[in-house]
């Protein structure tokens, strides 16, 4: 069974190209016998006489040559503009996921940020060494989400997201998505666009 399986996969090109071919030539056979009453001791005489001819032997050799040539780079050009399509719809579909992503882990990071900041009065800040250390670490949280986010945006509108995954370029940990869903900001569909992008990575210029 696995070495059927092996088989089939290694090649089912060729296999696809048989079959296709044997389906056009059955088609053929039966139209002509339909049509015009042309059984198979017709196609048998017929052969007959072509070899009595080596000229339209060789003839009716050749057409079937170039039948086959067609047949197979139909079938590749069919075969590899259905595979493009499909990874140009598979490419957009994770495009839009990471775009998602970045804006609703910027969110999240942004609410952690400001979970941290001290909830105390403008004296107590000033006074309170801790509450200073504690203001601090807010503000540098909020900027490294805000860094993250403008390198993974900007890299996402330039084309530039480096390639983690052979299949997917736009790469999310597992890690991140999951401290996403425990945060309450996985289920949120956001649909991000790249005007979108645009507009949070460079609030001040309408016309980019």
């Amino acid at each position: 069974m696995n070495s059927l399986k092996h088989y089939l996969q290694r090649y089912y090109r060729k296999l696809s190209a048989f079959f296709a071919l044997l389906g056009l030539l059955t088609f053929f056979l039966e139209q002509s016998y339909v049509g015009q009453q042309r059984d198979l001791f017709y196609w048998m005489d017929l052969l007959m006489v072509l070899r009595q001819h080596p000229f339209l032997f060789c003839l009716l050799v050749l057409v079937m040559i170039l039948t086959r040539l067609f047949v197979l780079t139909a079938h590749h050009n069919v075969n590899v503009g259905v595979q493009t399509i499909f990874s140009e719809l598979l490419r957009k579909y994770h495009r839009r996921k990471f775009a998602d992503f970045i804006v609703r882990r910027l969110l999240c990071h942004l609410e952690l940020a400001m979970l941290r900041m001290p909830q105390s009065s403008l004296r107590d800040l000033f006074d309170n060494p801790a509450i200073q250390q504690r203001l601090q670490l807010a503000k540098d949280m909020a900027y490294r989400a805000v860094d993250v986010f403008r390198r993974d945006a900007a890299a996402l509108l330039t084309e530039r997201v480096p390639p983690s995954s052979e299949d997917n370029p736009f790469f999310i940990l597992q890690e991140e998505e999951l401290d996403l869903l425990n945060a309450g900001y996985s289920i949120i569909s956001l649909n991000v666009t790249n005007d979108v992008l645009r507009q949070l990575l460079y609030p001040q210029s309408r016309n980019f």
